[in-house]
């Protein structure tokens, strides 16, 4: 919002590309799967997602922490 507020377009740019990111990984693996596993990836352990939903594979976990880290996520 700074960012905006001064005008600094290239900066605001770059902060919607990094909230792209994050949201492609959310809409990869499911907005339920990938937000629990961003809320684990900031210490709240909310557990797997309940039935008819499926849980994250332990691949699918490793390509979106990556994903997330790419983006400064985390």
């Amino acid at each position: 919002i700074d960012s905006f507020n001064r005008g600094d377009h290239q900066d605001v740019a770059a902060c919607m590309d990094k909230v792209i990111a994050i949201i492609r990984v959310l809409v990869q693996y499911g907005g339920v799967a990938a937000g629990k596993l961003a809320m684990q990836l900031h210490g709240i352990d909310v557990g797997d997602p309940r039935r008819p939903l499926r849980p994250m594979t332990s691949e699918q976990k490793r390509v979106a922490l990556d994903a997330f880290r790419a983006a400064d996520f985390i």
